[in-house]
């Protein structure tokens, strides 16, 4: 089992400086402001999307004042996406806490996502890059248009695998790419390297006008490794709760161990469990036999399958992007976490 040290082992001079900017940047000089940008850092969680992009700029180069910008502008891209995404949800928690729409309401959430969000901008335009400015705001973009479609989803019973694998490239893998984009463009690297647009795409390509779409195509895969595990956790006991939180289908969204079983086995009843689920009027007996059904026919072991072909490929691509030891047994360690981690 891989271990977020693994992962920060080459980086963890330069992860201790992002940290010490990170933390100078989301400040106030107003209490109310101050206090709830205080109670976010606090909570800050795992902080794979700095490590990601830390690592992928020491992967190919050496990380610059430019990657240490983008890298803060990143996470708090992503910190204002989940204040606004618990408004959106009318979410009451966070990582175990009151979320800042439960705590404070809904009108200063979302002032608050705005304003970490403008200082994400600020922070990515400090480095004076306007390629990496533009990352973070295509990012910004394809964040949004993933919420949107989630909520079109929500109002259908849409069980395909193209729309559900739409919705979490652009709400979950997007951020990753951008990440590993971010790193590999902001690194002080050799002339071998040449960077290519955000669309690029030829993953595998050993030339070097490939090493950016590389980077890209390994965010992707491993997002998309990260969202199925987020996935599975919502059928699967917690330790907290003792029983299948069941987060995701409370908030009406059907996610992959549920679609391959609604896909593949003829079930009336299971098929109008899945209907209450999209409106949001099931109830808990209603998902505690629905989360037993999709157990009990094999829909866990199809997406934790699926997430094993993505880290083949990933693995792939991470002996592709860098022969650098200690960047390179990095990076498998982090497709080994998000495949395997428990939290």
């Amino acid at each position: 089992m891989s271990t977020l040290q693994d992962i920060k082992k080459p980086i963890l001079n330069e992860f201790e400086q992002y940290l010490e900017l990170f933390n100078t940047t989301l400040s106030h000089s107003e209490e109310l402001q101050n206090t709830i940008f205080t109670q976010i850092k606090e909570r800050g969680g795992k902080r794979l999307r700095p490590t990601l992009t830390l690592l992928m700029a020491k992967a190919v180069g050496e990380i610059s004042e430019k990657t240490l910008h983008s890298a803060v502008a990143l996470e708090l891209l992503h910190t204002a996406s989940l204040v606004h995404d618990d408004v959106v949800d009318n979410s009451d928690e966070r990582r175990g806490q009151a979320s800042v729409n439960s705590a404070n309401g809904n009108k200063l959430a979302v002032l608050l996502g705005d304003y970490i969000l403008s200082t994400a901008l600020l922070s990515v335009a400090s480095s004076g890059d306007a390629e990496l400015v533009a990352i973070l705001a295509r990012v910004g973009q394809i964040l949004a248009d993933g919420e949107i479609l989630q909520l079109k989803k929500d109002t259908n019973l849409d069980l395909n695998y193209d729309t559900y694998y739409k919705i979490i490239e652009k709400k979950t893998a997007s951020l990753f790419q951008a990440c590993c984009e971010s790193g590999v463009r902001s690194a002080t690297v050799s002339e071998s390297y040449a960077f290519s647009p955000y669309s690029a795409t030829v993953p595998g390509d050993k030339s070097p006008v490939s090493k950016t779409a590389d980077a890209i195509e390994f965010g992707r895969l491993i997002g998309l490794i990260f969202q199925i595990r987020d996935d599975i956790f919502d059928y699967l006991p917690t330790k907290e709760l003792g029983k299948p939180a069941a987060k995701d289908m409370r908030e009406g969204k059907i996610t992959l161990p549920a679609l391959y079983v609604l896909n593949n086995f003829s079930c009336e009843t299971i098929q109008k469990l899945a209907f209450k689920v999209k409106s949001g009027t099931i109830s808990d007996d209603e998902i505690s036999y629905f989360i037993d059904y999709v157990i009990k026919h094999g829909g866990i072991e199809y997406a934790e399958q699926k997430m094993q072909e993505f880290a083949e490929k990933a693995h792939s691509l991470a002996d592709i992007i860098t022969q650098k030891t200690p960047e390179n047994a990095a990076l498998h360690a982090l497709v080994n976490f998000f495949a395997q981690r428990s939290l």
